[in-house]
């Protein structure tokens, strides 16, 4: 893993602030899993390259990048657009998860990047987070 992304503790993932961040609960159906609560702006690993997190502003995202770059910071609008049928909130048009997977395969395959790892972010918002996640479920 990418020093950047290695927590002093050997973990896989830090909070950009470096804010220890306890287990939840320990599983009942695995002993070796443990599960941690969701935490924003901490780095989640997805792949080797790839990872997710969450921004609270466009100023955080600014200022993250300027002082990680060797990182590269992607985001996209498909997580965002979505016409509810009732009062769902999902971009489960087949369309718009095409339209994403293509869009990340893109950023991992795009030759100028090289090896550099791809943190893919949402903003600290219940709707883009979740529409985030699902989408990052179906690319992988």
């Amino acid at each position: 893993i990418h020093p950047r992304l290695r927590h002093p503790s050997g973990a896989w993932g830090i909070a950009m602030d470096d804010a220890p961040h306890e287990p939840a609960s320990r599983s009942t159906t695995c002993s070796n899993t443990v599960h941690y609560r969701y935490a924003p702006s901490k780095v989640y690993p997805l792949t080797k390259r790839l990872h997710f997190t969450t921004h609270e502003s466009d100023s955080v995202t600014a200022d993250l990048i300027e002082s990680h770059r060797d990182l590269y910071f992607c985001s996209s609008s498909i997580a965002e657009m979505y016409i509810p049928f009732c009062l769902d909130f999902g971009p489960n048009n087949v369309t718009s998860v095409l339209a994403f997977c293509k869009y990340l395969r893109d950023v991992e395959t795009h030759p100028s990047l090289g090896a550099r790892p791809i943190i893919y972010y949402a903003m600290t918002c219940e709707i883009h987070i979740t529409n985030s996640v699902f989408l990052l479920c179906c690319y992988l």
